[in-house]
């Protein structure tokens, strides 16, 4: 049963501030003074109806506000799939306008994300109450990609050559030496050092119900010391403004053009990384603490890029037949 307030308040079990406005719910967040302002702008606008209101817009405020990590990568799929509705309410959008957008695009993980960032979208607004029901949900979402290039040490040290200047060259050498997640590497500031490890509270980590530690290896220890600074985030491009997916994937485009290789990206560093710890004898378990996994069963899937050594298979199948 919907409660009847005349202002917000607060949900103990939610952790934030509600409050109820012509039959339907908003969540406002966290600061009182800041859900107070939101009441009062929602009561003094219009009622919407599901057909008028700016579902996209909306959304992509409260995710820059909220999930500024992740702002950019909405705001660029979201805008663009907008420009190809004009003027088309969201009680008219179908399945169908989705699907003929993301079937533009080239790659099926490409696909996906578009198709989760519009989902997203209209996910947030069934919650806040904007609209009753999301017309996309029950789309199937194409698989996801794998990233299935590796890098040898060799291959590696020919890419590091090639970087243009040596902040990019650091964010690339720190994810090799640590196998820790771009994003983490993007977010990295002083307040998270602690000696020999990174170490992010579970309110900034993936999954938000642990910490996450980065272990520093004596290469790593040194790149962050460097770039030690008293505010801010550490890894930095030559602009002196914060790395973070776009740039970096600009940097790998113009990479892949000089080397005339296909595109990479800091995943792939990641998964080497994996498969160098596997090779030289770290077991699973130990591994997926390294890396930040819950359990040892994401290693266990990566165990299929070892397939991509040939060497290091045959090494195994004469062992696994006892050929000494």
């Amino acid at each position: 049963m919907a409660r009847k307030s005349s202002g917000p308040w607060f949900w103990d079990e939610r952790g934030q501030w509600v409050v109820n406005i012509r039959g339907k719910r908003f969540y406002l967040g966290t600061d009182r003074d800041d859900a107070y302002r939101q009441w009062h702008e929602l009561s003094a606008a219009p009622e919407a109806t599901p057909g008028k209101v700016h579902i996209f817009r909306e959304f992509l405020a409260w995710c820059k506000r909220y999930r500024p990590d992740s702002f950019d990568w909405y705001e660029s799929r979201i805008n663009e799939f907008a420009k190809t509705i004009p003027g088309m309410g969201v009680s008219e959008l179908k399945p169908f306008h989705v699907q003929s957008w993301i079937d533009t695009k080239k790659s099926d993980g490409h696909k996906r994300g578009c198709l989760i960032a519009v989902s997203r979208a209209l996910n947030w607004a069934v919650k806040q109450g904007l609209i009753d029901k999301n017309p996309i949900r029950h789309m199937e979402k194409p698989r996801a990609g794998q990233r299935e290039l590796i890098l040898t040490p060799e291959e590696f040290q020919t890419l590091l050559s090639h970087a243009s200047d040596q902040r990019f060259k650091d964010l690339l050498n720190f994810i090799w030496e640590t196998g820790c997640r771009p994003q983490e590497a993007f977010r990295l500031a002083a307040r998270h050092i602690e000696g020999d490890r990174c170490v992010f509270p579970e309110k900034e980590s993936k999954g938000k119900r642990r910490k996450r530690i980065v272990y520093l290896t004596p290469t790593a220890k040194e790149i962050v010391n460097r770039l030690m600074r008293k505010e801010g985030r550490l890894f930095r491009n030559r602009k002196d403004e914060p790395w973070h997916r776009n740039n970096v994937a600009c940097r790998f485009a113009r990479l892949a053009k000089k080397l005339k290789q296909p595109k990479l990206c800091l995943y792939n560093l990641r998964h080497s990384y994996c498969q160098r710890a596997l090779k030289n004898g770290v077991d699973p378990i130990t591994l997926s603490e390294l890396m930040g996994h819950a359990s040892a069963a994401m290693i266990m899937r990566i165990y299929q890029h070892l397939r991509q050594d040939t060497k290091h298979m045959l090494e195994a199948a004469q062992k696994a037949a006892g050929v000494a």
